[in-house]
């Protein structure tokens, strides 16, 4: 329908840097041929920092993903409301 989409991550923004290709659900599962923004957290938590492997966030329940600031995402609406 090209609806657009605030697309909510668990990953920090640059997760996996130039093998974002590979590992990153950001990249290899965004919203596709729709105009979207993704919302990162900025950095991951506890296991997760640091982890170079696929699906970022390591626990069984909402950790990094809890990081992503309800601001962050109103900006994304705002940005695709433009």
């Amino acid at each position: 329908m090209g609806l657009p989409i605030v697309m909510v991550s668990q990953e920090e923004d640059d997760f996996c840097g130039d093998l974002a290709g590979v590992f990153s659900a950001n990249q290899r599962f965004a919203p596709w041929q729709t105009n979207h923004v993704i919302c990162c957290p900025d950095e991951l938590m506890d296991d997760c920092a640091g982890w170079m492997g696929y699906g970022g966030c390591k626990k069984e329940y909402s950790n990094c993903i809890c990081r992503v600031k309800p601001d962050e995402i109103v900006s994304g609406v705002e940005i695709l409301l433009q």
